[in-house]
């Protein structure tokens, strides 16, 4: 399997290739208090955008800064409250009117509410800044994407005007990625079946609209897009260009998807094949475009059903002697070079596992592949397959049917 496009290749050789899992990023604490001597502890999370209303709580005096996320439209301040997790007691007597103790604060003077300070309600949207409520938190609805707060102010000031709550809205939209960081995403392959359906996808939620070009040199401006989250490839062949961008105009610096994709009747065949989805882009183990080969590794963990003679890692090293290593069922390694890899036109990696032909269908071990760019986190290459059941064992599989598995 041939990833990118580069005519200098660099190629591993083995029997199946590269599992790794991806690493989630895990964001820090909000800080930056609006207004404070020293900035408050901050613990919990805001709503990402398109999921929910923002609560956030601050304690002042009492204590710190809780934040939490109310899914979907609230009824009202009361319920988005609650629904992000916070525990209330209203004053006696008069529900949904009063706020006593959020989380049980303050501790002193309850059930009597109000005798030495007050629940603010704040309240904000579109990344404004924090404003004093002219309504009581029993009114509503509250649509997605608002931010509610509830500051603890004490003592009661003259104006009966609350403390502001010690994070802005600005901290909290800038601690989410705003929803123009969030472009669309499709399945990229050099080669694909006319079969496929593309799924057309934004990682918030958002709309997209596709484009497609016959023609891949054509100007963008020309692109006639529709909204859709699918993007079907039937009735089309040859070389297209597909854009995409997210729906709308409010947004005009997100990012957008463009690719060329080559649509066959097939995937690529084996190499040298001349069956439906040639030519093949495979290369020879001894073509003259491999520039280098894999020379070491840092990871090899042997699969099940793999016996020690195969389990030896330097098999991989090139160039091609007939010798392999197995990964086995969910086995894995990861492949260093002595040169660095990079993306450049055509392709760029070649893997070469043990397969077997046999007639017009071939003995085949496939295998994820992902790559990193600092050994840690580690990305994986699209994949697709056309085949309709498992392949039996000691069964034959038609390469034809694959797309991105080495």
């Amino acid at each position: 399997m041939h990833i990118q496009r580069r005519r200098r290749l660099t190629a591993i050789q083995l029997a199946t290739l590269l599992v790794a899992s991806m690493l989630a990023l895990v964001a820090s604490p909000l800080g930056s208090p609006a207004s404070a001597a020293a900035p408050p502890t901050v613990t919990g999370e805001p709503c990402a955008p398109g999921v929910g209303v923002t609560v956030v709580v601050d304690f002042q005096n009492l204590g710190d800064v809780e934040i939490g996320c109310a899914p979907g439209q609230q009824a009202n301040g009361f319920e988005a409250l609650t629904n992000a997790g916070f525990t209330i007691n209203e004053g006696p007597g008069i529900p949904g009117g009063i706020m006593c103790q959020i989380r049980e604060q303050p501790a002193a003077g309850y059930p009597s509410c109000w005798q030495a300070g007050f629940w603010g309600y704040w309240k904000s949207h579109d990344a404004i800044p924090w404003e004093w409520s002219q309504v009581g938190a029993s009114d509503g609805p509250l649509p997605i994407d608002y931010v509610e707060a509830w500051s603890w102010t004490e003592p009661v000031p003259a104006d009966y005007i609350g403390l502001e709550p010690r994070v802005t809205v600005a901290d909290l939209r800038s601690y989410l990625p705003t929803e123009c960081e969030a472009g669309p995403q499709l399945p990229t392959f050099d080669i694909v079946d006319d079969d496929e359906v593309l799924p057309v996808a934004i990682s918030d939620g958002h709309s997209a609209e596709v484009a497609v070009l016959t023609d891949t040199a054509a100007d963008p401006a020309t692109a006639v897009y529709a909204q859709m989250d699918e993007l079907p490839l039937a009735g089309h062949s040859g070389d297209i260009r597909v854009l995409a961008r997210r729906a709308g105009s409010e947004c005009p610096e997100a990012p957008t998807f463009d690719a060329v994709y080559d649509v066959r009747a097939a995937y690529a065949p084996r190499w040298n094949s001349t069956a439906d989805g040639s030519p093949s882009p495979a290369v020879d183990k001894a073509s003259t475009d491999i520039v280098g080969w894999m020379t070491g590794h840092s990871e090899y963990t042997a699969g099940a059903n793999v016996t020690p003679n195969f389990q030896n890692p330097t098999n991989a090293y090139g160039p091609i002697t007939g010798s392999l290593v197995v990964l086995g069922d969910h086995g894995s390694i990861t492949a260093t070079f002595d040169a660095p890899l990079t993306d450049g036109p055509g392709y760029d990696l070649a893997v070469f596992e043990n397969g077997f032909a046999s007639g017009v269908n071939d003995f085949l071990e496939v295998a994820y592949l992902e790559v990193s760019s600092d050994g840690t986190n580690f990305v994986r290459f699209d994949t697709a397959s056309r085949r309709a059941t498992p392949v039996a064992a000691f069964g034959t599989q038609a390469a034809s049917e694959l797309g991105g598995l080495p």
